[in-house]
């Protein structure tokens, strides 16, 4: 059953207003605070809801009403958290966002405008729907859809609200960003020997021009490229963890964030360097290669990796591949290290090795071990996208039997794969690199 979770306005709902009916009548609908009453006190409301918010893992829908709607988007801009969708009813205006921010929201949100509201116009609320990203719906003359405008029940917002508790098909590429911080926070980060292999690649490394990232998820691979003075423009499709990045690249120069999918990415610019860290196997297999070869410069680099994190201890990895065969048998670990035999043998390096586009190919692998504590591998598992893509009551129980099963720490290796490539001088044989991306895409 979808959770509803109402945020109030300035005042205090009475008994005949539609929220207080919906949350009163319906157990599925819980106030996010309990309304109370002015004056908004800003901050603690966006706690209070961010504490609501993360009570449960299963994603919940706003409704808010009035002022409530400002607190949605001032929550929506500081945290994340596991939220579908939004109904925001007559949002008071706020000029240049002086009571709450005007950046688009991370989810599918709803925002119904009357034409006769005294708190706001038509077009202010046009302004509001454009800049959070949501849907207009007009509901004529109707007041703020409160209590003196005499909407009582409210029978058709309940139905609005209901309807965004539909399924709405999950992209897996992007469930990273239902857990932004966890994300950042217990992600492994990359050897500094990579940065340095990376950019010493070639007769002159990136030759002085930008390099370009794609997929930079919250900046693990960012803030060391661009500590080592590269100058990088960093594409991620996700707004949640794009606000992550841009918060730890503020403080340093040359840094460009564009939110767009590769595909989406358009530039004339040739780049000295194009890289991506666990995000290649997101982009769109019929294209990522020509397009990566359209944006280089000729000699310019190519590097993809990733880490594949393992447990050092045989028995206790048994054991965690038990819990997993018992609650999600679906979920299929693969923290095999790839050796430097097998690396052009296996994809992307099995598809990178047909494109005639790019030579000087070869591959550099590295290995640390590490304990990690046990809330922070389970922190780990959550921000897997096979895991994330899991129904909220198998999460839970693979997190309950994992819990059970680690002591303190968890013990493991950490292997990271580096594949390099430069792009080839441009000619006829570029073609040919095009035409075996074609067939490796019809095969994957």
């Amino acid at each position: 059953m979808t959770r509803f979770l109402v945020v109030p306005g300035r005042g205090v709902p009475s008994a005949d207003h539609w929220s207080r009916a919906w949350v009163d009548g319906y157990p599925e609908f819980s106030w996010a605070p309990e309304p109370p009453g002015p004056p908004v006190d800003v901050a603690g409301r966006v706690a209070a809801l961010h504490a609501a918010i993360s009570a449960d893992d299963e994603p919940a829908v706003l409704v808010a009403h009035g002022a409530g709607c400002l607190i949605v988007a001032a929550w929506a801009a500081a945290h994340a958290g596991p939220v579908s969708a939004a109904l925001l009813v007559t949002p008071p205006w706020a000029p240049d966002g002086a009571d709450g921010p005007r950046r688009r929201l991370p989810f599918r949100s709803i925002l119904v405008a009357s034409r006769d509201d005294p708190m706001a116009t038509f077009e202010q609320f046009r302004a509001y729907a454009e800049d959070w990203g949501s849907e207009l719906v007009d509901a004529g003359p109707a007041g703020h859809l409160d209590s003196k405008s005499g909407s009582g029940p409210w029978p058709a917002g309940e139905r609005l609200a209901r309807s965004l508790s539909g399924p709405v098909p999950r992209n897996p590429a992007q469930v990273f960003g239902e857990v932004p911080g966890e994300y950042d926070r217990v992600r492994p980060a990359y050897p500094l020997t990579l940065v340095d292999d990376v950019l010493s690649y070639g007769p002159s490394g990136p030759g002085g021009r930008r390099a370009l990232e794609v997929g930079a998820g919250t900046g693990r691979a960012t803030v060391p490229f661009a500590a080592a003075g590269m100058p990088i423009v960093v594409v991620e499709p996700d707004d949640a963890m794009a606000d992550v990045l841009e918060r730890r690249v503020s403080s340093l120069a040359g840094v460009d964030v564009v939110r767009d999918s590769f595909e989406g990415f358009r530039s004339d610019e040739k780049f000295g360097l194009l890289f991506s860290a666990e995000a290649w196997h997101w982009t769109r297999p019929g294209t990522r290669w020509s397009q990566a070869a359209d944006l280089l410069a000729d000699g310019a680099t190519l590097a993809l990796f990733w880490n594949t994190e393992r447990i050092a201890e045989p028995g206790l990895r048994t054991s965690m591949l038990e819990v997993l065969a018992r609650h999600a048998p679906a979920v299929v670990v693969n923290d095999e290290a790839v050796t430097a035999d097998q690396v052009w043998h296996r994809w992307p390096g099995d598809e990178l090795s047909q494109l005639a586009g790019f030579e000087g190919r070869t591959s550099r692998h590295y290995l640390s071990r590490r304990s990690v504590a046990a809330r922070d591998y389970l922190g780990l598992t959550r921000t897997r996208s096979q895991f994330r893509m899991l129904p909220p009551p198998v999460r839970r129980d693979v997190l309950a039997g994992l819990t059970q099963l680690f002591a303190d720490e968890v013990p493991l290796e950490v292997h990271t794969t580096l594949l390099l490539a430069r792009r080839s001088l441009r000619g006829p044989d570029l073609q040919g690199g095009r035409r075996a991306e074609e067939s490796a895409g019809e095969r994957h």
